[in-house]
């Protein structure tokens, strides 16, 4: 009786850890594992299945069972694909195997207790094991990361499966443990390698998946800035005729000697006059960008000066000059703002410089900054609050900077960030 219900503690436990396995992998994480209808279930499963071994005796057959009752039971509770339950049962049972190999040798043939011994720690470590297996939050972590790409690699834990049971039912089986020791070792050096792949594989999908999000980001940027670009347009021609129409005005209230007219069109004259006097090079996109990072700036109190000569008709698409100088701006005017209320310095400054020699465009920004910090593995660390947006700035400009055999350098001395970006580029015709 006592050998009866040891059997179902078992096999209960496995089931519900298989259940939990397969709704973290396949469904939206509930946490129902622990519900009464599931743990009904699961019961009921485990008394079947132990009735079962009672009659027949066949090792391969018992598994089978066991492993296609188990999806059976989380096909009707989580409605996942069959496959995919198969494969989820046969990774959380080849784990339980392995654990239970594991510390049976340690115990019994390597530290040689007693029968009785071995049992009582066996089942105690078993105990801890279910716990960490079921609460564990790295095992849930882990779980969610391969989650988006095991259908891919669902057919790996069902061959380990097979593998480590049945050596795990002869070591227990077999008097003589070194050939089967040998193959343990061939059969674990295969799943780490065949784990190695995945991991691989996982890391190469997700390099996909950023590099598909950021041409889509690119995408993006491309049609808000052939948007912008026509707003621009129609604004810089707006703007060039309504000051010269304040122009005439002015001198018809001077003519006519009115002088309330005449402070009132001075008056509106005047934010005119402040946005006049920014630098135009004649490239929109560059226009635009330094005059609207030049008006952040103003307003935050930063001394923002230029000195551009850029060329016009190459072959840098405006979306990647965009990236490059909209992110070092933005980070430049957020670094003033840091030093500006650390006290480090009473003026902040930006200082940007554009130049051409022959084919090769630099770019070289200096602002105010405070001393960077690096983390562990030489990255910067980040100052913004929403920490999820570290890092995309830089990257994006790297990326932009590669397309045109650039380099991209940066340095810090005495609260002053220097950036400097140099860039090949190619004449385009025109007509």
């Amino acid at each position: 009786m006592m050998n009866f219900v040891l059997k179902f503690l078992i096999l209960f436990m496995n089931i519900v850890l298989c259940i939990r396995w397969s709704e973290i992998l396949f469904t939206e994480e509930k946490g129902r594992a622990l519900s009464f209808p599931r743990c009904a279930a699961s019961a009921g499963l485990a008394v079947c299945l132990c009735l079962w071994k009672s009659f027949f005796q066949i090792f391969e057959v018992e598994q089978l069972i066991l492993v296609i009752a188990v999806a059976g039971l989380s096909k009707y509770l989580l409605r996942v694909k069959p496959k995919l339950l198969i494969s989820s049962v046969c990774l959380c049972l080849s784990i339980i195997y392995l654990f239970d190999t594991v510390v049976w040798l340690l115990l019994k043939e390597f530290l040689q207790l007693s029968l009785i011994m071995c049992v009582c720690i066996w089942i105690s470590l078993k105990i801890f094991f279910y716990i960490w297996m079921l609460l564990s939050p790295g095992n849930k972590r882990i779980l969610k990361e391969i989650k988006p790409y095991y259908n891919s690699i669902y057919g790996t834990p069902i061959v380990g499966f097979m593998g480590i049971s049945f050596l795990s039912y002869k070591t227990f089986s077999i008097g003589d443990k070194s050939t089967v020791f040998i193959i343990w070792g061939i059969l674990l050096a295969v799943i780490f390698l065949r784990i190695s792949l995945v991991y691989s594989h996982i890391r190469y999908q997700k390099e996909k998946e950023y590099i598909s999000t950021i041409n889509m980001q690119k995408e993006l940027l491309e049609k808000n800035y052939s948007a912008l670009n026509q707003a621009y347009a129609v604004n810089a021609k707006l703007f060039h005729d309504f000051h010269r129409h304040l122009e005439i005005m002015l001198q018809m209230a001077n003519k006519s000697k009115d002088t309330d007219m005449v402070k009132y069109i001075e008056n509106l004259s005047e934010p005119l006059k402040e946005i006049a006097s920014v630098i135009w090079i004649g490239d929109e996109t560059v226009d635009y960008i330094i005059n609207s990072r030049y008006s952040k700036a103003k307003e935050k109190g930063i001394q923002m000066e230029m000195n551009i000569e850029f060329p016009n008709n190459t072959n840098i698409r405006p979306n990647d000059l965009c990236t490059i100088l909209s992110n070092l701006l933005d980070n430049a005017i957020e670094a003033c703002e840091r030093a500006a209320g650390m006290g480090t310095q009473e003026s902040p400054f930006i200082y940007l410089t554009i130049r051409r020699i022959q084919n090769i465009l630099i770019i070289k920004l200096e602002n105010s900054s405070l001393q960077p910090e690096y983390n562990s593995d030489g990255e910067r660390n980040t100052a913004k609050e929403d920490k999820t947006l570290h890092g995309y700035g830089m990257k994006n400009i790297e990326s932009a900077v590669l397309k045109y055999d650039g380099v991209l350098q940066s340095s810090y001395e005495e609260h002053i960030y220097r950036t400097i970006i140099t860039l090949s580029f190619e004449g385009v015709k025109i007509g």
